[in-house]
């Protein structure tokens, strides 16, 4: 009786050791599950935070490098000195003045107050004969504020048969009272893009310029020119920059008929914003 006893009670000891070190068991693997979706989960924002900061840090070079390059071209027309021709009507001069310019700018030409065209360089060549007036919109936003370059966009230039970075310069004397003509410059928007230095992107990474309207001047595909990066939205500033009106770095919109996630700088030396955009789905990959 004792011995079956004793049996009985040994089953039921192994009963509970079992038990015990099951529900140990068990335990371990739910510690382990924990920690490791806790582990991935960091590990998923920390990688996330990551891509981010990439898109962050590719649109704030592409904002500086874009700012720098329209500084340059700037400054390129400020020191084209024109004065020496409206005072003395040196043809030569002038022609010789812009000539030296044509290392960045394809065409220049030279206007009087009212928009009289006297010479256009293009290609190489200066011609003085049937040439066009200024284009009163461009003369207008001259005029409102000499000795400051006007940035604009030709959507179609007959010269180059394509759309055009322009640079419109009214010169005036220091005190506003000796007019020194007007000078304008003009870039292929294909000729402006090839002046951006290459860069190293991630795999899906596209980097784009638009203008205040949406409208893409740079872009790897030129086909893409000044077509709407964000053709659903009305407003599209607005909604990047959120109530708050402030700056917003990143975000998630429709863009060329897939979501991508986005981020963006407005430049400072025009009304400008340097994109980086990448898919949504590649970009949770990288």
């Amino acid at each position: 009786m004792r011995f079956v006893l004793l049996q009985l009670g040994l089953k039921k000891l192994r009963s509970i050791r079992v038990k015990f070190f099951g529900i140990q068991f068990v335990s371990i693997l739910l510690t382990v599950a924990l920690v490791t979706g806790i582990s991935l989960s960091l590990l998923s924002e920390y990688h996330t935070d990551s891509q981010h900061s990439k898109l962050q840090a590719h649109a704030q070079a592409m904002a500086i490098e874009a700012d720098q390059l329209l500084n340059q071209l700037e400054t390129r027309l400020e020191l084209l000195e024109t004065y020496d021709f409206y005072r003395f009507q040196r043809i030569l001069v002038l022609i010789e003045a812009l000539t030296e310019q044509q290392d960045i700018f394809s065409k220049l030409c030279y206007f009087e107050e009212k928009g009289q065209p006297v010479v256009k360089m293009f290609d190489g060549r200066s011609f003085l004969h049937q040439l066009t007036p200024l284009n009163e919109r461009f003369l207008q936003q001259a005029m409102s504020h000499p000795n400051r370059v006007q940035l604009s966009i030709h959507e179609y230039d007959l010269d180059f048969s394509e759309p055009a970075l322009v640079m419109t310069l009214a010169r005036v004397g220091y005190f506003g009272d000796e007019f020194k003509g007007i000078v304008q410059a003009s870039l292929p928007l294909e000729e402006f893009n090839g002046l951006f230095s290459s860069r190293h992107l991630d795999e899906g990474v596209q980097l784009v310029i638009t203008d205040s309207a949406g409208r893409i001047l740079f872009h790897p595909n030129e086909e893409r020119f000044l077509d709407e990066l964000f053709p659903d939205l009305e407003n599209w500033q607005a909604v990047l920059s959120g109530s708050s009106g402030g700056h917003n770095p990143f975000g998630q919109h429709f863009i060329d008929g897939a979501q991508n996630y986005y981020s963006y700088r407005r430049l400072d030396e025009a009304d400008w914003y340097a994109f980086a955009v990448a898919p949504v789905d590649l970009f949770d990959r990288l």
